[in-house]
């Protein structure tokens, strides 16, 4: 498994890993959001297709928001993927919800299915999990954690959401007291601060 220090390295090592088409990657982290706007910014800066399920929306492009199919079930997300991965070469997709993938069972098999076919495809799987990985799916491609915010991401998460509230209400900070905040909640999740 990989750790990275930060939000920016780990961006970078997720850019290299879609350049080199890495058939799976399981990205460990217990914040959804934060993770998809990171994954949502190498697409972008990529150029590259990239889907993404979801129980609620089904699957959609990370880029555009472009519904690709309705289907929120997973085993049916990941039929349909199935058959883009047949149809199409260098396609991405992130699951959000994955099942169970700590062991040999069905659900594991089933994704290692899609694996080994978005391999021969030039495609790649990415899982959001916050558990581990069967040995033979993680030896299908990367596994890495995405670390909780450092001190200096905590600073420009605080700062931006300060700033987006100053001309709305009268905000006494400045840029030491935002400096002392973001050293004080490093290791909190983006979550627990905006919420």
């Amino acid at each position: 498994m990989i750790n990275v220090s930060n939000i920016k390295e780990c961006k970078k090592t997720v850019t290299r890993y879609v350049t080199a088409r890495i058939p799976f990657l399981a990205l460990n982290t217990i914040e959804q959001g934060r993770t998809l706007e990171m994954l949502k910014e190498v697409a972008d800066s990529m150029s590259i297709t990239m889907y993404v399920h979801t129980t609620s929306k089904g699957i959609y492009d990370i880029s555009s928001g472009n519904t690709a199919c309705e289907d929120k079930e997973l085993m049916l997300a990941m039929e349909f993927m199935n058959g883009q991965f047949r149809r199409r070469e260098n396609l991405t997709i992130v699951f959000t919800e994955t099942p169970d993938l700590t062991s040999d069972n069905i659900d594991s098999r089933q994704m290692l299915g899609l694996v080994n076919l978005a391999e021969e495809r030039g495609g790649m799987v990415i899982v959001l999990t916050n558990g581990p990985i069967w040995g033979q799916l993680q030896r299908a491609g990367m596994t890495m954690t995405v670390d909780l915010p450092d001190e200096e991401e905590m600073y420009s998460i605080i700062r931006e959401y300060i700033d987006s509230y100053r001309n709305q209400i009268p905000i006494e900070w400045d840029d030491s007291d935002i400096r002392e905040a973001a050293s004080t909640l490093t290791g909190v999740t983006r979550i627990c601060l905006l919420y």
